[in-house]
């Protein structure tokens, strides 16, 4: 997440009125989930300070002080836990993946009976870099990775990031693992895949990605756009709607310099992140970037 990175974990990074944390746990209780953990691990105690000042969010903490992996975290909070029955539902936390509601109740039904259940996202090959799921009778046979001269000329499937582990199924185990090599090990266990037909799918995985969907998002709600993303967002206050300006593609009062301004306002063309900052810091600047205190990362490539 560039150098604001360094000193703003990625799980509160703002989406105009509500932080990314809060958006995830709203979404994790829409799809029925009971209890909410968030594995920690890069500037954990501003994540843990952030939940005790927001105590409406019941986000149990499962610390790491030594990375785990995907694989390792699953089984340390089997452990720490003591989960034995149910589900986990497993999410990246930088993501938002929106799809039929049939689609989910399927899934949860088929992963009763499995080990486990991913989602699959399609992808375009000349567009995006992630490795592929070759799937077999809606099972997983093999996870190809990446090259251009396969996929950057074709579409085809990734794994979205979410995913169901059945509880029951699921072996203990310790050490750091990457996913497919332990919770989700395809070479010994089936492990099932679903690929939605209507597919709605938001990134905030990097500072670019980040600038770019919360734009997207912006430009949704001006032209009032059917999407899921943008209803979810209606429905649980993430927009003041006081702040937006249509005619200057901003939201906020771009004259106290703490605002989001996605088109041609004066000299700027920035986002600012936080409020209350000096305007010094950024006055001279003419690209596309994130803003944060006095931090200035530049955001260009395409967009």
């Amino acid at each position: 997440m560039g150098d604001i990175g360094k000193i703003l974990p990625k799980p509160i990074w703002p989406i105009f009125e509500c932080s990314m944390l809060e958006l995830q746990y709203l979404w994790a209780k829409k799809m029925g989930c009971k209890k909410v953990f968030i594995n920690t691990h890069h500037l954990h105690k501003k994540v843990q300070n952030f939940l005790k000042q927001n105590n409406n969010l019941a986000i149990e903490v499962v610390h790491e002080e030594t990375l785990l992996n995907t694989g390792g975290a699953i089984y340390n909070l089997k452990k720490r836990m003591n989960l034995k029955k149910g589900t986990i539902l497993v999410v990246a936390g930088d993501q938002f993946y929106f799809f039929e509601n049939s689609i989910w109740k399927g899934a949860l039904e088929k992963v009763e009976k499995s080990h486990g259940l991913l989602f699959g996202l399609t992808v375009d090959g000349s567009k995006n870099s992630y490795n592929e799921l070759c799937i077999e009778d809606d099972i997983l046979i093999k996870v190809e990775n990446y090259s251009k001269k396969l996929h950057g000329q074709k579409t085809y499937i990734t794994y979205s990031g979410l995913g169901i582990i059945n509880l029951e199924m699921l072996e203990d185990g310790t050490g750091s693992v990457p996913f497919f090599k332990s919770v989700a090990d395809f070479r010994k266990k089936d492990i099932n895949v679903v690929v939605p037909k209507k597919q709605e799918y938001w990134d905030f995985g990097t500072s670019k990605r980040y600038f770019g969907s919360i734009r997207n998002l912006f430009e949704d709600l001006l032209l009032r756009k059917d999407t899921e993303f943008l209803k979810f967002c209606l429905n649980n206050g993430v927009f003041d709607l006081s702040k937006v300006s249509k005619r200057l593609e901003s939201y906020g009062t771009y004259e106290k310099a703490s605002f989001l301004n996605f088109g041609k306002v004066a000299k700027y063309d920035f986002f600012a992140l936080m409020r209350g900052s000096h305007e010094e810091s950024f006055a001279n600047l003419d690209s596309i970037g994130l803003y944060y205190r006095d931090i200035f990362d530049h955001i260009k490539d395409g967009l």
